[in-house]
């Protein structure tokens, strides 16, 4: 499932995950989960390229009970078979 702009103008709260916290491990470990990123990585600078990692944007708690990490990338090294270089944007659901 991904985010629309009308999924995000409905988001009831926008926080910001303390670093260190079991919400902060679990949304990392979400977007690992996806592919994104390997687990050897670490969330300090997982897939750094040109000098760019991927950035924690933020947590939108949904009414009905979904909970969505966001993150970017601005130039992503691409999974085989992507173009390199390009700009990202995932969403992790809890």
């Amino acid at each position: 499932m991904r985010i629309t702009m009308s999924d995000t103008a409905a988001a009831t709260r926008h926080v910001l995950l303390e670093h260190g916290t079991a919400g902060w491990a679990r949304a990392w470990d979400g977007l690992a989960a996806q592919g994104w990123i390997v687990p050897e990585d670490g969330p300090a600078c997982p897939a750094c390229h040109e000098g760019e990692c991927w950035q924690y944007m933020g947590t939108h708690y949904f009414p009905g009970g979904d909970v969505g990490h966001e993150f970017r990338h601005r130039s992503y090294p691409g999974r085989p078979g992507d173009r390199a270089g390009r700009r990202v944007y995932a969403t992790v659901y809890d």
